[in-house]
């Protein structure tokens, strides 16, 4: 009986398999760009909850965009390219930042600097200090803009039904006032 329990796990972090904290220190230092975000910024009730766990799936990397259905082994897509622009390979930070039209419909909507990746653009929208009021305004933009891109992206690749920017940015600007008069009380 005690043969069976002789198999152990071996810490792949260090060469004789043993764990220990300096092995798991460089193993953090080695991933530094893979460091667990702090999401408390998504859960402040300013619009709808299915959109603040949309954008926490968004910024884990779980949005179902076609790259991360091929990788998964869902189901294989021979079409991989973004449905926007029908150029590029649809990853989430090309669908949601680089893509030519997400990114005139990010630029209508906030004007500020490009970040590289998703999770920069929620960075810089988490760290700015504004007033109560436009703080409200500056962190519904971030939910409005990537749930809207979102909604467009479904509609075109499952009704082929193309929306302009000019459309998407109505629409953005439609979520922040219906969220703005429905979350006001007790949101920050």
């Amino acid at each position: 009986m005690r043969e069976q329990f002789s198999k152990s796990i071996a810490w792949s972090g260090c060469s004789n398999g043993l764990f220990t904290v300096g092995s798991f220190r460089k193993g953090l230092e080695d991933n530094r760009n893979n460091i667990i975000m702090d999401f408390k910024g998504i859960w402040q009730g300013i619009c709808l909850p299915k959109i603040e766990i949309f954008l926490w799936q968004l910024l884990r990397g779980r949005v179902l965009v076609k790259e991360v259905i091929n990788k998964c082994g869902l189901e294989q897509i021979s079409d991989i390219g973004c449905p926007f622009c029908e150029y590029e390979l649809e990853t989430i930070d090309h669908a949601f930042l680089h893509c030519r039209w997400s990114m005139f419909v990010w630029e209508e909507c906030m004007n500020w600097c490009h970040n590289r990746n998703f999770n920069g653009w929620f960075e810089g929208w988490r760290g700015c200090c504004l007033s109560p009021k436009s703080k409200k305004i500056w962190c519904s933009l971030l939910f409005a803009v990537s749930w809207t891109i979102w909604k467009c992206r479904n509609q075109l690749v499952f009704e082929g039904n193309r929306l302009s920017t000019e459309q998407a940015i109505n629409m953005i600007k439609f979520r922040i006032v219906w969220w703005f008069k429905h979350f006001k009380k007790g949101s920050t």
